[in-house]
């Protein structure tokens, strides 16, 4: 999921963004207007996603408005320069394959969306509000991208999605990216803080793709070793170093840092908050934790002092 500001294109911009309502698959509006991606489970307003059109029906409908020069309707919105989107189009998508590998052209599907999202992923495949194709192909790829990049709900970190992005080079610049915001701004800017903590001699992009790879495969007790190895063990104090914590798991939300007798362990919280036992409280903390966390990033993208 995604929570991005809409810009007013250049000249691959097909129309002029009038009128638009926000939505949260993703929306066009004008330039001034934020909208967000996809509003998480625990927003307090449920996001509707209609009208599913797999990516193979929207480029054939693209091709017959741009053939018989009309209007195209797409999942309800209507593309005012169907051939223009679909240059957009097939440009993003050929972007996007280029950095991400992953990317299933059967799995993509555009849509529409309620409120202000502009994209969701889940394990069925990923989808884009209809609305994106009027924005120029780099900021189609940057939705796309960020929805494959998902992994189909197994990389649930929006820092780490939208940092592993730029670190293979699919966002070169804010300029190519559609502008996020602030609270996404928050969550990139504190995952970079982490990176630089824990990455040691690593360069910074091999180490973003590598902490990818890592909680993409589950390994979060490697990835926080880097963390304490490099970081935290270099604190003084039993303050510091709880404060680190805290911070590591802002910005992994799904992360809970427990220890025990001075050993660490990372539990993935949405991997045990449907399980009846759980060491005794440690689950409900870890659920409370979470929850607190996901609420702050609703309200703005709280950011914790910082100490080290």
């Amino acid at each position: 999921m995604t929570e991005l500001r809409s810009i007013e294109g250049d000249g691959e911009n097909p129309s002029k963004l009038e009128d638009l309502r926000d939505t949260t698959g993703l929306r066009a509006v004008d330039a001034a207007e934020p909208i967000s991606d996809a509003q998480t489970a625990e927003s307090p307003q449920e996001v509707i996603r209609q009208q599913e059109v797999p990516l193979r029906d929207v480029e054939r409908i693209l091709k017959r408005a741009k053939r018989k020069k009309e209007v195209a309707i797409i999942a309800g919105r209507t593309i005012d320069d169907p051939a223009q989107a679909l240059k957009n189009l097939q440009t993003a998508v050929r972007t996007t394959k280029r950095h991400l590998k992953q990317l299933d052209r059967g799995s993509i599907y555009f849509a529409n969306f309620s409120g202000e999202t502009s994209g969701e992923s889940d394990k069925a495949g990923e989808y884009v509000d209809a609305l994106q194709l009027m924005h120029p192909a780099k900021r189609i790829a940057h939705n796309l991208g960020h929805e494959v990049a998902h992994m189909k709900g197994k990389v649930d970190c929006e820092g780490l999605v939208e940092g592993y992005l730029r670190a293979i080079g699919l966002i070169e610049g804010e300029g190519d990216a559609i502008e996020t915001t602030h609270k996404y701004d928050v969550m990139l800017e504190e995952f970079y803080e982490f990176v630089e903590r824990a990455r040691g001699k690593k360069d910074s992009k091999a180490f973003i793709i590598k902490i990818y790879n890592l909680y993409y495969k589950g390994r979060d007790n490697d990835i926080y070793k880097f963390y304490d190895k490099n970081y935290i063990s270099t604190l003084d104090t039993e303050e510091e170093k709880e404060q680190a914590m805290v911070e590591f798991e802002q910005v992994f939300p799904d992360l809970d840092v427990t220890m025990d007798s001075g050993k660490y362990e990372v539990i993935r919280i949405s991997d045990v908050v449907d399980e009846e036992e759980y060491r005794g409280d440690v689950v409900i903390n870890a659920q409370e934790r979470f929850s607190q966390r996901s609420q702050e990033f609703e309200n703005g993208g709280q950011q914790f002092d910082r100490t080290g």
